[in-house]
C-alpha cells in the first residue's frame, strides 16, 4: 500500500534499520517515531498512515530487543551463580604441608556440611524467585483513539492508575499501543544486606579421636575437624525489563491485549573465605593442618555475569460487567504468561502462569480509587503460586497530569526459605505534554514496607503510551 509523500521514506526506514538495530534500541526506533509526531506540509499524515509508522516502530523494536539470540557475558548458566561459588560443593583444601604422608593422604579436608550447602542454595533460590517478578503498566489511558470513527476520543477522568488496573475498559474498537522501561537492584533478602552476606562451612568427619587423629571417622568433631571457613559474600544483582504492550477495545466492555517484555539480568556473587582455627588441634608440629597454601587466590571466588533477552511473554484479557450505574465499575481480568523467557538464564520462570483478577474502581470528581485483588498458580511449581493485592487511588491534578499512591501486596504462601509477604508503597504520575499528540508519559516509583524476600530500596519505572490521533 502506497502513501503519499512517504513511500521513500518507508524505504529509507528499513534501510536504517538494517544498518542500526543491531546496535541500538533508541536510534533504530526513532525514524517511525518522527513520521508520527511530525506534520510537514504536503504530507498527509492520515489514520492509516500513522498505523504503518507505528507498525514500524513495533517491527523495530522488537528486531532490535528480540532479533537476536540472548547474550551472555558468562560461561554455565547464570540460575546457579550463587550455588555455583567454589565448584558448587563446598571447598576442598589442598594438602598441608609437614604433617606424616599416610595422614596426608588419609585427610581430606573438605568443608561443606549439607545445612551449609543447602542454607547457599536456598540464598540462590531466593534470589532467583525475585528476580522472575516485574512491575506492568495499567492498560488504562486518559486518551484513545476510536479505529472506527477515525478520531481521537478524551477521557473526561485521570489519565488512570499506573501500578495497578481500574475497572474501565479502553471500548470497542480503540487501539493503545505503550512501551516502558523499569529498574531494580536488589539491595536486600528478607532484611540482610546483600553486600554482607556470612555462611560458615564446617569441617566433613574424616577421622577418629588422635593422637594422630586418622581415619575412619568416629561421627564426632574434634582436634582440627573443629575448623571452619567463614565465606563473606557480597552480591551484585541487577534487572531492567523493556516492555512493549499492546491494549484493543474487542467490544464496549471487553479488552484484550499483549506484553513482550525484554529482560536484562546482572547476578554476580564474589565470596571471601577465610579459615577459622579451633586451636591447638588445628596444628601439627606448629603447622595448621589447613591453609589455601601453595594458592592464596583459591580463597576467592566468583560467579555471574549478564545475561540479556527475550522474557516470559504475557496475554491479557479485561470484562467489565458492572459500569458506573451499579454504583462501582467491577471488572475481572484474566491473564497467561508464556514461558518464553529463558529460566537457566533468569529471563523467566520457566512455567506457564494463570493469573484471576478482581477489580473494582469509582470515579468521584477528580478522585478515582480502585481494589485489585489476584490469585496467580504455575502449571508444575508450587512456590510460583502467588496472591497479590492492590489498594490506592488516582487523581486528576489537571487535564495534563494524574497523580497516584498504592499500597502493593504478594504473597507466596509455598515458600519457606525466605519472607513471602511483600508489601511496598508506590507513587505514580501520568502527563501528556503535548497539545494535539495523544502520548501520555509515565512514571513510578515503590519502596518497601517491609524486609521479606528480596527486596530493592528503591524500584521505579518510566514509559509511554501511545495512542493514534
Amino acid at each position: 500500500m502506497n502513501y503519499p509523500g512517504c513511500g521513500a521514506n518507508f524505504q529509507f526506514i528499513r534501510d536504517q534499520q538494517a544498518l542500526l538495530g543491531q546496535y541500538s534500541l533508541l536510534t533504530a526506533a526513532i525514524l517511525p517515531w518522527k513520521l508520527i509526531f511530525q506534520k510537514k506540509k504536503g504530507v498527509h499524515m492520515d489514520v492509516r498512515l500513522r498505523c504503518r509508522a507505528l507498525y514500524y516502530v513495533w517491527v523495530s523494536l522488537c528486531l532490535v530487543l528480540f532479533g537476536t539470540q540472548a547474550r551472555a557475558d558468562h560461561p554455565g548458566e547464570l540460575q546457579g551463580f550463587i550455588s555455583g561459588l567454589y565448584g558448587g560443593n563446598g571447598i576442598f583444601l589442598p594438602p598441608a604441608e609437614n604433617i606424616p604422608q599416610n595422614i596426608a593422604d588419609a585427610h581430606v579436608p573438605h568443608f561443606t556440611g549439607p545445612e551449609q550447602i543447602a542454607q547457599l542454595n536456598a540464598l540462590s533460590s531466593g534470589v532467583v524467585s525475585g528476580t522472575g517478578v516485574f512491575s506492568l503498566n495499567s492498560t488504562v489511558t486518559g486518551i484513545t483513539f476510536d479505529l472506527s470513527a477515525g478520531a481521537p476520543v478524551r477521557v473526561e477522568d485521570s489519565l488512570g492508575p499506573l501500578v495497578a488496573e481500574r475497572a474501565k475498559t479502553i471500548g470497542k474498537g480503540r487501539l493503545s499501543f505503550g512501551f516502558s522501561y523499569s529498574s531494580q537492584e536488589f539491595d536486600e533478602l528478607d532484611g540482610e544486606d546483600l553486600d554482607s552476606i556470612q555462611v560458615t562451612l564446617i569441617h566433613q568427619d574424616c577421622c577418629a579421636v588422635g593422637p594422630p587423629p586418622i581415619p575412619p571417622p568416629d561421627g564426632q568433631r574434634t582436634g582440627f575437624e573443629q575448623d571452619t571457613i567463614i565465606l563473606d559474600i557480597d552480591l551484585d544483582v541487577k534487572q531492567e525489563v523493556y516492555a512493549l504492550s499492546a491494549n484493543y477495545g474487542v467490544t464496549d466492555n471487553w479488552d484484550i491485549g499483549v506484553v513482550v517484555p525484554f529482560v536484562r539480568v546482572e547476578a554476580e556473587a564474589f565470596s571471601q573465605a577465610t579459615i577459622v582455627l579451633a586451636g591447638d588441634g588445628s596444628l601439627f608440629n606448629g603447622n595448621p593442618v589447613h591453609s589455601f597454601n601453595p594458592d592464596p587466590s583459591a580463597a576467592i571466588s566468583s560467579t555471574g555475569g549478564t545475561e540479556s533477552g527475550l522474557g516470559d511473554v504475557i496475554l491479557r484479557t479485561k470484562y467489565n460487567f458492572a459500569g458506573d450505574n451499579a454504583g462501582w465499575d467491577l471488572a475481572i481480568l484474566g491473564q497467561v504468561t508464556l514461558p518464553t523467557g529463558d529460566e537457566d538464564e533468569l529471563l523467566g520462570t520457566g512455567e506457564t502462569k494463570f493469573k484471576g483478577m478482581f477489580i473494582a474502581s469509582k470515579t468521584f470528581g477528580r478522585i478515582t480509587p480502585h481494589i485489585n485483588i489476584a490469585y496467580e498458580a504455575a502449571t508444575s511449581i508450587s512456590e510460583l503460586e502467588n496472591y497479590t493485592y492492590a489498594v490506592g487511588v488516582d487523581a486528576r491534578l489537571s487535564d495534563r497530569f494524574t497523580g497516584g499512591i498504592d499500597i502493593l501486596g504478594r504473597s507466596n504462601p509455598h515458600i519457606e526459605d525466605i519472607g513471602n509477604d511483600i508489601v511496598d508503597l508506590a507513587l505514580s504520575a501520568k502527563w501528556n505534554p503535548f497539545t494535539n499528540r495523544n502520548a501520555p508519559l509515565t512514571a513510578f516509583v515503590s519502596f518497601p514496607l517491609n524486609d521479606d524476600g528480596l527486596r530493592p530500596k528503591v524500584f521505579w519505572g518510566v514509559g509511554i503510551d501511545y495512542i493514534l490521533n
